[in-house]
């Protein structure tokens, strides 16, 4: 990130809150979750900045396909004719080190100027500003957060934090908008492939689709004719004409290009700069006279191995594949497999209407995975920055308490001194002590700090809770202590536990053996826990006529001592023959509109069989109760 002002005078907004920052942070990343829609989130996030950081030009951009552009998703405060909708990074030397791959994160001393150097066109009579990128988790720069104001200013640290927390919630929320558009892009072309759609259709609207989510690239689709040994066009929907014609008919053989290579290895070929590689020296010519300068091809394959044709992304400017691109080719491929096999080559009815239930039943796995990761990771980083803002103030309390207990005590003592050298008062004092009730306050001030000391320390277990609930998970999974996941659970549940009105309060008997700690994935085995007790709750709420609120908790571990066993067992309205045969099932729920998802249990299965080899089944009578019970082998 890089902060930069026309002056040496500086702007100090010491004199605002950090809560007005962590305010901004929160109601952002909880509009991240509810809203899809990247574009809609970014104008509400420009305008939500502007106004916090009173600034009066606010700037997203977007680093186009090919890694050498940018593209301005949304501004603040600009002019309709000082809005910019691309920049070439060549016009832009500063913006090229930005982006280039051994620049990818922005320095100091990248800018020696703000006028001079300045990466991006700046808004008219700006004077200072902050630059923040917005970076992917692979440290590749998915574009940036500009901020400008027209007052001479020194931005503060809290604000730059501030602002690199929402660059964090722009990149979450711009990697889910990805993942989104591939999933719709995937269920439109199976569709398509299902109704029977003719397939240079299907191929047309695919790479059209495609190259909507990769700014500033061209898609195309070749088919293998067998019998001549050469590519023939199949889709080749925004490609210079006269290059597409030349593409058609292109010979399978080693240095045929991406296409023709690739088709001949049977394997993926990516070529970043067309005027250098090898793969291109017979076709360079041809392909840089109509500015194509990088192509990455990958064959796509019948069920046999054999190569059906190939689908390939170019670029007007050398560049580099990311991670994106590599998933579009991967997904492309086998979607204009599935195509091609139903049109005719090798599959029937039967099995592409299988395949496509395949599909549907990955993406609606993969849907519940990102709704997962989702609710962590957003949960962890709120949670984490409430606890830091708790924790400073808290720290300062519970490190004076003793101290005013002392001088409290100290002071007592003198008073009675007083009293006992000098027991007759005058009038006044007299007077003032009637009405005082001195020997009150004496026995009440002890009270008060030792009850103050009691909340301080509820209030630090309480965060440490959330950390601990919330805590993110590595790579590779950690030992971890499954008592402490469940007390944190509980703790942070402990509201909807006490009586509510139409119902008393809800008691929970902990029967905790003696286990391992357990290596795992902790943050998902919190999340199960999670949602495994707020069922509970929500049955025995929907159940309050009963007398008995109980909710058991018990771990042990079996006679072999292989795995661990934890029961949650409730007293709650318990469930039918009928809802315990769809209780995993992808967004099934018994619960009214808007109380619930559908996505809780089938995400807990999801966690507790795939990512840690367990079990959970679920035991339930109507009007007794329900027990889950999850086996995780040691």
């Amino acid at each position: 990130m890089v902060t930069f002002s026309s002056a040496n005078q500086s702007y100090s907004s010491s004199t605002h809150c950090i809560s007005i920052y962590q305010s901004l942070i929160t109601d952002l990343g909880q509009k991240a979750l509810v809203i899809n829609n990247y574009e809609a989130f970014c104008k509400i996030a420009v305008v939500r900045i502007a106004d916090t950081f009173q600034v009066d030009h606010v700037r997203i951009w977007q680093v186009g396909s090919d890694g050498q552009s940018l593209y301005q998703v949304v501004n603040y405060g600009f002019s309709p004719v000082a809005k910019i909708k691309n920049i070439n990074i060549e016009s832009y030397p500063p913006l090229k080190q930005i982006l280039n791959h051994e620049h990818s994160v922005l320095t100091e001393e990248i800018y020696q100027g703000f006028y001079e150097n300045h990466p991006t066109p700046l808004p008219d009579n700006s004077i200072s500003g902050v630059s923040v990128p917005i970076i992917s988790e692979s440290q590749v720069i998915l574009g940036l957060l500009e901020i400008y104001s027209q007052v001479e200013r020194k931005f503060t640290t809290n604000e730059i934090h501030c602002l690199q927390s929402i660059s964090y919630l722009l990149t979450n929320l711009f990697d889910r908008q990805i993942k989104s558009n591939l999933e719709q892009i995937q269920s439109t072309i199976l569709a398509e492939v299902a109704d029977g759609k003719e397939i240079k259709s299907i191929y047309n609207h695919l790479c059209l689709l495609l190259e909507k989510i990769l700014p500033n690239a061209y898609c195309s689709i070749l088919i293998r004719d067998p019998q001549e040994n050469k590519l023939k066009a199949g889709a080749v929907p925004n490609v210079p004409v006269e290059y597409a014609q030349g593409i058609d008919g292109l010979m399978i053989g080693e240095c045929s290009g991406s296409c023709g290579t690739a088709a001949y290895r049977g394997e993926a070929v990516f070529v970043n700069d067309i005027a250098t590689d090898p793969v291109w020296v017979n076709f360079k010519d041809f392909a840089l006279d109509h500015n194509i300068r990088a192509c990455w091809s990958s064959p796509f394959l019948s069920k046999t191995g054999e190569v059906l044709g190939t689908f390939a992304i170019s670029h007007t400017t050398p560049c580099y594949p990311t991670s994106y691109h590599l998933a579009i080719l991967k997904m492309a491929t086998h979607l204009a497999s599935i195509a091609t096999e139903n049109s005719g080559y090798t599959m029937n009815l039967e099995k592409e209407i299988a395949e496509k239930n395949q599909a549907l039943q990955a993406l609606n796995k993969i849907q519940t995975q990102l709704i997962q990761s989702e609710k962590l990771s957003s949960l962890g980083q709120l949670s984490a920055g409430i606890v830091h803002e708790i924790n400073n103030p808290m720290s300062c309390i519970v490190g004076n308490l003793p101290y005013v207990h002392d001088y409290i005590q100290t002071l007592l003592n003198v008073i009675s001194i007083y009293e006992k050298n000098y027991p007759q008062y005058t009038s006044e004092i007299a007077s003032e002590l009637e009405d005082l009730d001195l020997d009150f306050i004496k026995s009440d001030l002890v009270n008060i700090i030792n009850s103050m000391t009691d909340s301080t320390q509820r209030i630090q277990d309480i965060s440490h809770s959330m950390l601990t609930f919330a805590r993110a998970d590595n790579q590779q999974k950690v030992f971890y202590n499954l008592h402490e996941g469940l007390d944190s659970t509980l703790l942070i549940l402990k509201h909807r536990l006490k009586n509510q009105g139409n119902r008393p309060a809800i008691q929970v008997f902990k029967d905790y053996g003696n286990i391992p700690n357990f290596k795992c994935f902790p943050g998902q085995i919190n999340q199960v826990f999670m949602n495994l007790l707020t069922n509970s709750l929500d049955a025995i709420e929907s159940f309050s006529s009963r007398k008995l609120h109980q909710i058991t908790v018990k771990t042990s571990v079996n006679s072999d001592r292989s795995a661990i066993l934890i029961t949650i067992q409730d007293t709650g309205i318990g469930m039918s023959e009928e809802v315990k045969r769809h209780l995993f099932e992808y967004s099934y729920t018994t619960k009214e509109v808007g109380k619930g998802t559908g996505l809780g249990l089938s995400i807990s299965q999801q966690i507790i069989v795939e990512k840690h080899d367990g079990e959970i089944t679920c035991s339930s009578t109507m009007g007794e109760g329900t027990s889950f019970m999850i086996r995780l082998p040691i």
